[in-house]
């Protein structure tokens, strides 16, 4: 393993640090510290995309580079995939390929093909195996890799940036480790919904989730004591996002005195956590309906990352286990943003938001939702530090707004002490 570098851009962020102790080729992350933290010290785990089989956290430096600007130190991890099975594909469509422009050309010196048809043959043979040959090197040393490993990466990342930022830890006054948030995007935001909603999981590495008291739309919290209000120069997530299509079920700010540490029944209280989750951003989730219907969609996501069973699908996305989580009564409330692109030009998944809506507001988690007028399912993303974009000019207003509504406003040891 690699020793970690510093980053030539910030001079206070690290790059390719480990955060399992037996880590593969993928489970890194980089850590992009604020010079000028934000009230709090927040820390931003990011969660990348890609269908659970492509890109890294190499692709996505610049979201954490445009935040820590803004204030906010942002982890940017990478974690296993599930590239072979498709990587193997492509292989075999090399070789056919090849094989099939290579007797193209005996044909050719006959008359018996046409040289476009050569030509075609080669180039789709080169075109596959260069891009099988790139999502094999992906995979890293553990090519099979299928759900929840995904998952587990991301707990396992949060549980290291807990103990690092302790004291004598390798990130310690780099962040406050009590005002986390994670955010994903695409399959990150599943990876992301299906961590921070899972309280037992959270339980269990030692991982504390901030959960709200149920409020109902439209009902407004108790007041906010003055000491917890907001700099008047501030504005509220509500105010921000009034102008990108904001779908409201509660985001109104609730005192921390009456902020619970989310613990399941039969797991006991922890009541110092290495780490406390204090809000979640996911843009552009996945629900499971929409991904059981369609042929390529089962062939190119569902089978590589989730196995061959189409039964066991469900288990493994957020509306399923929100409405079990509903049924038994055990639903978390941490405040959550939600955000999409515009309708028709995210890959459908606006729609899967759609369907995600109304389970939130059974659950009464304080949900948020915002559209990023002009951009794409990718644009939502890739333009984010881009001056005059949507990207930057709505969904990062609208995080940093979240961050600092719903974050804590200190960081010095004692009061988190005092917190607890």
């Amino acid at each position: 393993m690699a020793a970690p570098t510093t980053d030539p851009v910030l001079a206070r962020s690290v790059r390719d640090v480990a955060y399992v102790p037996t880590a593969r080729k993928r489970q890194l992350l980089d850590l992009f510290v604020a010079d000028s933290p934000l009230p709090g010290a927040p820390l931003v785990l990011f969660v990348h995309g890609g269908g659970w089989k492509r890109f890294s956290k190499q692709e996505h430096a610049h979201i954490g580079r445009a935040w820590a600007k803004l204030g906010i130190t942002t982890a940017v991890m990478s974690y296993r995939i599930s590239g072979l099975e498709e990587s193997t594909r492509l292989a075999i469509t090399a070789v056919w390929s090849l094989a099939i422009g290579s007797l193209g050309f005996l044909a050719d010196a006959t008359g018996a093909a046409p040289g476009w048809l050569v030509a075609s043959c080669i180039a789709v043979g080169a075109f596959s195996a260069i891009t099988g040959l790139r999502l094999y090197r992906q995979c890293g040393e553990e090519p099979r890799i299928r759900w929840p490993a995904h998952r587990e990466d991301v707990v396992s990342a949060l549980k290291f940036l807990g103990s690092a930022a302790q004291a004598g830890g390798q990130f310690e006054g780099f962040y406050n480790p009590r005002n986390v948030f994670v955010c994903g995007h695409s399959a990150g935001a599943h990876m992301t919904l299906m961590t921070c909603f899972d309280v037992p999981l959270l339980a269990k590495a030692g991982i504390g989730l901030m959960s709200l008291p149920p409020v109902s739309p439209g009902v407004s919290p108790p007041p906010v004591p003055a000491e917890s209000s907001r700099p008047a120069e501030g504005r509220t997530l509500k105010e921000v996002s009034s102008g990108a299509a904001a779908e409201d079920l509660h985001v109104d700010l609730v005192p921390e005195s009456e902020w619970n540490l989310a613990v399941p029944a039969g797991c006991g209280a922890f009541a110092k956590p290495g780490l406390v989750i204090r809000g979640v951003i996911a843009m552009s989730p996945p629900a499971v309906s929409a991904m059981m219907s369609g042929f390529m969609i089962h062939r190119m996501y569902m089978r590589p990352a989730f196995g061959f069973d189409p039964a066991q699908w469900p288990q493994a996305f957020p509306d399923a286990l929100l409405r079990t989580a509903v049924e038994e009564g055990r639903c978390p409330r941490p405040p959550l943003l939600l955000a999409t692109a515009d309708p028709g030009y995210d890959l459908g998944l606006e729609k899967h938001v759609d369907e995600l809506m109304p389970i939130l507001a059974a659950a009464k988690v304080p949900a948020t939702r915002i559209t990023i007028t002009g951009s794409n399912h990718f644009t939502e993303m890739t333009r984010i530090g881009v001056p005059g974009t949507p990207a930057e000019s709505i969904m990062t207003p609208a995080l940093v707004a979240f961050v600092e509504e719903h974050g804590v406003k200190r960081h010095t040891p004692a009061e988190d002490k005092e917190e607890s």
